[in-house]
C-alpha cells in the first residue's frame, strides 16, 4: 500500500509538485491559505484539509513548499500547526529555500515528538516542477533520506544527499543562489552594454551562447532574453538574499555585491 502523503503549500512550486504525487498514484491531502489551488487538487482525487495539523493527522510524509522560513516554522510550530497533528515515526520534508540555521532548530523541535524531518530545497523553477526534473538538494539523516528517495525521484531528476544535519540541504540551494544571482547578473549586464553599443540583442545572444560565457545557462538562448519577454520562473528576492537567509557562524560573503544588487533591481524594473 502506498504511503499517506500530505503537501502544504500549493503556489507557483508546490501545486504541480503534489500534481506529480497525485499523478503516481500516492494518497494526497493538500492544504494552502488559498483555496483555489485546492479545490483543483481536489477534483483530481486529493483530500482538502482546513488546517496543517489535519494535514499532518493523515500523513506519513508531509511536505512543505512555501515562501519563506517564517512561514515554515509558523506551519510546522504554530496553533494548528504540523506538530499538533504528527504521529510518532512520521517525516516532513521542507522543500522551501529558506533558512538552513531556522531548519536544523525546527528538526530538532520535532524530533522530540519523534517526528524526522529533511530540508530538500529545489532549483529548476517551475518548469523543473511541471516536468519532474528538479535539482533536490537534501538534508538530513541518510537513513530518512534513503527511505523518502522513491517520493523525491517523483519530484526531481538529480537528487544529492547533502549531508547528515538538517540544514545543509539549505547551504547547498544557497550555493546555488549564488551562482545563479551572478551568472544572471553578468548576463544582464552583457546585454545592455549591448543594446547600449547597437548591437541586435538576438545576434549577441546568439554569438554569446556558442561561447563559454554566461548565456550558455539553459533558457538563456532564448529569443524572450533577448526581446525583454520575460516570464518569471522564480522570486527576484531568492536572487539577492539578505541576512535572515544566511548562516551566521564564519566568513559567508553576499550572494552579490551592494552595487550589483542595486543594478540587478534596477535592471529588473526596466524589464
Amino acid at each position: 500500500m502506498r504511503q499517506r502523503l500530505g503537501f502544504i503549500g500549493l503556489g507557483l512550486m508546490g501545486k504541480p509538485m503534489a500534481l506529480r504525487l497525485l499523478a503516481a498514484g500516492y494518497p494526497l491531502a493538500v492544504h494552502n491559505r488559498s483555496q483555489p489551488p485546492v479545490r483543483e487538487l481536489a477534483a483530481r482525487g486529493a483530500t482538502p484539509c482546513a488546517s496543517p495539523r489535519e494535514v499532518a493527522a493523515q500523513s506519513e510524509v508531509i511536505f512543505t513548499m512555501l515562501p519563506d522560513a517564517p512561514d515554515v516554522e509558523r506551519v510546522l510550530l504554530g496553533p494548528q500547526g504540523v506538530i499538533e497533528g504528527a504521529r510518532p515515526g512520521s517525516v516532513v520534508i521542507d522543500m522551501t529555500s529558506g533558512n538552513p540555521e531556522v531548519s536544523a532548530r525546527l528538526a530538532a523541535r520535532l524530533q522530540q515528538h519523534q517526528v524526522a524531518m529533511l530540508d530538500a530545497p529545489v532549483s529548476g523553477a517551475d518548469v523543473g516542477a511541471r516536468e519532474g526534473t528538479l535539482a533536490i538538494m537534501v538534508g538530513g539523516p541518510r537513513a530518512t533520506f534513503e527511505a523518502c528517495r522513491p517520493l523525491l525521484e517523483v519530484l526531481g531528476r538529480t537528487i544529492v544527499h547533502a549531508g547528515e544535519q538538517v540544514g545543509m540541504g539549505g547551504h547547498m540551494k544557497l550555493a546555488n543562489q549564488i551562482l545563479v544571482a551572478t551568472t544572471l547578473a553578468g548576463m544582464a549586464e552583457a546585454l545592455v552594454y549591448s543594446a547600449k553599443a547597437g548591437l541586435d540583442p538576438a545576434q549577441v545572444v546568439q554569438a554569446l551562447s556558442a561561447g563559454p560565457g554566461a548565456l550558455r545557462r539553459p533558457g538563456a538562448q532564448s529569443p524572450q532574453s533577448a526581446g525583454r519577454r520575460l516570464h518569471a520562473g522564480g522570486q527576484s528576492r531568492l536572487a539577492a538574499q539578505g541576512p535572515a537567509s544566511r548562516p551566521r557562524h564564519g566568513p559567508c560573503p553576499e550572494p552579490l555585491p551592494a552595487g550589483h544588487r542595486a543594478g540587478h533591481r534596477a535592471l529588473l524594473r526596466r524589464a
